[in-house]
């Protein structure tokens, strides 16, 4: 329906060709690689399964920072639960423009040292 708005899944009325790429939890990709130290989360409404693909990651001695666009306000509240064992620091972004509309809302989530 928007060119703007990109999506995976299959919509009547579009042509689309397959393509099998293989995938990694951000779990897995730290065992081979350094640790980010800022991961800009911007899935399209699977941030919750891309999180729980991060949660040794989230529970290390030094979490990442996270910036996050939460697409569902239903999945908010998990999200944070998500990333709780971080002891993150949450900061919603103020949205230009259309101040009336919640969803999409944009965190930032630091590491907040006791």
């Amino acid at each position: 329906e928007n060119i703007a708005t990109p999506s995976i899944t299959h919509k009547e009325g579009y042509d689309f060709s397959s393509l099998r790429i293989s995938t990694m939890t951000l779990d897995q990709y730290t065992l081979s690689h350094s640790k980010p130290a800022l991961i800009k989360l911007d899935v399209e409404g699977a941030e919750i399964a891309a999180l729980k693909g991060a949660r040794l990651l989230i529970a290390s001695d030094s979490p990442p920072a996270w910036i996050i666009e939460i697409h569902d306000p239903q999945d908010e509240s998990e999200i944070l639960s998500l990333l709780a064992p971080g002891g993150y620091l949450i900061e919603k972004l103020s949205k230009p423009g259309k101040k009336h509309d919640h969803f999409p809302v944009h965190i930032v989530a630091s590491h907040h040292e006791n």
